[in-house]
């Protein structure tokens, strides 16, 4: 695990993939990024048998880096179209 430093600089760890998350939104802030072009951008490492495999990361990643998970601010999904990290 890596650790990365909230805004609020307590430490959260990260494992790669959740880490290779980050990065694909950090680099593309204000963007709409298709599952896609994330699964390009943070390949899965190791099997992930189903194709929705990206949402069952974003869930994970949310669970670490949301205030409340269920009401994401960080990372908002677009329906139909992929994910958004907004610029701050």
């Amino acid at each position: 695990m890596t650790d990365a430093i909230a805004a609020d600089g307590v430490a959260i760890p990260l494992t790669p993939m959740e880490l290779d998350l980050v990065a694909a939104f950090a680099t593309r802030a204000g963007q709409v990024i298709g599952r896609d072009e994330l699964l390009d951008l943070a390949p899965p490492r190791g099997d992930e048998p189903f194709d929705r495999s990206i949402d069952s990361r974003i869930t994970r990643l949310r669970r670490r880096l949301e205030k409340d998970p269920a009401k994401p601010e960080l990372i908002k999904t677009i329906r139909g179209v992929g994910y958004l990290y907004p610029r701050r």
